[in-house]
């Protein structure tokens, strides 16, 4: 299979991924170098801990970190590495995101941080800049900073107060990084697509639940953005 960064890649795209693989990691090609990504940063299973970056398995009991860094290939090597410089501390968690001394940061905003880093490095406008950004937001787990939680203390139900504190803080991502595009001069030649890839959302009175591989993709909103036609 050939993906869109491969073709772009040969149309003299630099292009960079962030955020959720979960495209098969069975070989290197099928990592997001292998589909034509020069960067990227991303963890490959269907979810992580947004805190501690565990995906829930083990190797020879040890809990696996599932976030791998593609960077540098001198460093990271061809196909990308544990992301070390990105873990978090020993005892940070959701329960626990202040630990004394220790880092710990929400996953979501590392994502957005190295989105934000790749537009801030891309001085060359003549070369044209691809980057797909998938973030991990809104997917379980239920996880979200508690100073965003916060926001939304009205809401009694914790789960929906969780949810609604989750999106918003995507929402706000999402406008950081516009206005990034902006303040760089990338803003009046940029095409933009937002589009989610699943739902599954339960709340008093409603559930919407994806009941096939075709219905996430298919049953969601989608918006596109762009300045000017292109010729």
């Amino acid at each position: 299979m050939t993906g869109m960064a491969a073709v772009l890649a040969k149309g003299g795209y630099a292009t960079h991924y962030a955020g959720k693989w979960d495209c098969g990691m069975a070989t290197n090609q099928h990592t997001p170098r292998g589909r034509g990504y020069s960067t990227s940063l991303s963890y490959f299973h269907h979810a992580n801990d947004y805190y501690t970056q565990q995906d829930g398995g083990s190797c020879n009991k040890h809990p696996m970190v599932d976030l791998w860094n593609l960077e540098d290939p001198a460093t990271d090597g061809l196909f990308g590495s544990p992301a070390k410089a990105y873990a978090n501390g020993a005892n940070c968690s959701f329960d626990s995101q202040n630990p004394q001394n220790q880092v710990c940061v929400y996953e979501d905003a590392l994502f957005e941080e190295r989105v934000i880093k790749i537009l801030g490095d891309h001085t060359d406008k003549d070369v044209p800049l691809f980057i797909f950004w998938a973030s991990h937001i809104v997917h379980a787990p239920l996880q979200v900073p508690d100073e965003q939680l916060a926001k939304f203390s009205f809401i009694d139900d914790k789960n929906r107060r969780t949810y609604r504190a989750m999106v918003n803080w995507i929402d706000g991502s999402i406008g950081r990084v516009v206005q990034k595009t902006k303040d760089d001069g990338f803003y009046e030649n940029l095409l933009i697509v937002l589009s989610s890839v699943s739902f599954i959302l339960s709340a008093t009175a409603v559930t919407l639940t994806k009941t096939s591989h075709i219905a996430g993709p298919t049953m969601v909103v989608r918006l596109v953005a762009v300045r000017q036609i292109f010729h």
